[in-house]
């Protein structure tokens, strides 16, 4: 785990609770003003991108095939 984990105490957190933290830290950007927002474009391209994956939930990676495609990539 990362410094600013340990230091903070995160790192104690349940995963459920560490996953609650991130979407409410998510969600404080679209709370704050000076944080760019998405152009119609990004949004679009998201959208599309969401409609994609609910049209094939099963169409992606697990988490350990995605991580052991990183590691033959990176020779580890």
């Amino acid at each position: 785990m990362g410094q600013m984990m340990n230091s903070f105490g995160l790192d104690r957190l349940s995963p459920d609770d560490r996953l609650r933290l991130a979407e409410e830290l998510y969600e404080s950007f679209n709370a704050d003003p000076s944080f760019p927002s998405l152009t119609d474009a990004q949004r679009a391209d998201l959208d599309r991108r969401i409609a994609e994956d609910d049209a094939d939930p099963e169409g992606g990676l697990t988490l350990e095939e995605l991580m052991t495609q990183l590691r033959s990539k990176r020779g580890c």
